[in-house]
């Protein structure tokens, strides 16, 4: 006879976008929804492309982040924290 004993065990169905992302961008706030994630997004080609995109987003954000800021950039977002400054 053989037995199977499994603790910790969580599935879980497709989560949105939003949620996959947290999940991925915090796993150790919930390990074994991490873990669970991990093992649905082997046999869900949905959320394994999902997974894939989000990579490839920070992979470019990581690009950009080391580029040095423009100028209009910066200059743009000095007047956006003026704003938000005045409104608080």
């Amino acid at each position: 006879m053989k037995i199977e004993h499994k603790i910790n065990r969580l599935r879980i169905s497709c989560p949105t976008p939003f949620d996959a992302e947290k999940i991925l961008l915090q796993p150790d706030k919930h390990q074994m929804l991490f873990r669970a994630f991990e093992e649905h997004i082997t046999y869900c080609p949905k959320c394994f492309r999902i997974v894939r995109k989000l990579h490839k987003f920070y992979e470019i954000l990581d690009e950009e982040m080391q580029k040095e800021a423009s100028p209009k950039i910066v200059a743009f977002a000095e007047t956006v924290y003026a704003e938000k400054e005045k409104h608080h």
